[in-house]
């Protein structure tokens, strides 16, 4: 073979590779473990970078069960104030798939300090939230993604999530807690 060929080869195996790809949605990992907006969507806080993917995501009011999703994020940088930013998005939307519908913001999340982001209102006694969707969501499922400040040190957040399910139009009948899995953008599941 000659390298004529190899390099037509090499060039038409590289068209074909990035097709249907979005430029940079590959992008090589930062030192401090984020991937910065490539592949995550323009729609989170300025400053923030993707960090996170949560995997499902649930938001229900019509007939029983009704449901919502909170993800939790805590700080446990060193002594920085970060903003975290969580684009939730539609598994389906007219914009294509998962297309964000909304995005939930807290700033200045201290260390040590936890936030709850809502995909809806809901009552005290099943948790706080600190940032919830507004028009809420009401007829949606999908995934979310969850950034913070572009610092090394906010890149340190944990991330826990959980859907809750209601068995009655006031949400003060828990019927099911679900824990969808979260992973870090580009790593994917362990498959446990």
């Amino acid at each position: 073979m000659s390298l004529k060929s190899l390099v037509v080869g090499a060039a038409i195996g590289a068209g074909i590779l990035s097709i249907g790809f979005a430029p940079g949605l590959f992008a090589e990992e930062s030192p401090d473990g984020s991937f910065g907006e490539a592949g995550v969507g323009a729609e989170l806080a300025p400053g923030t970078v993707g960090r996170f993917r949560l995997g499902y995501m649930n938001s229900q009011t019509g007939v029983s069960p009704r449901s919502a999703t909170v993800v939790t994020v805590t700080n446990t940088g060193a002594s920085t104030d970060c903003t975290v930013s969580i684009d939730w998005r539609r598994g389906f939307s007219p914009t294509g798939p998962g297309g964000t519908i909304c995005t939930t913001t807290f700033a200045n999340l201290q260390r040590g300090q936890s936030a709850d982001f809502c995909t809806r209102p809901l009552p005290g006694s099943v948790t706080s939230c600190n940032a919830t969707c507004s028009p809420a969501l009401t007829f949606d499922e999908g995934n979310a993604f969850i950034g913070s400040t572009n610092t090394a040190t906010c890149s340190r957040i944990t991330v826990s999530a959980r859907v809750y399910y209601f068995g009655n139009t006031s949400d003060t009948v828990i019927e099911g807690i679900t824990d969808p899995k979260i992973t870090k953008i580009q790593t994917g599941t362990s498959g446990d």
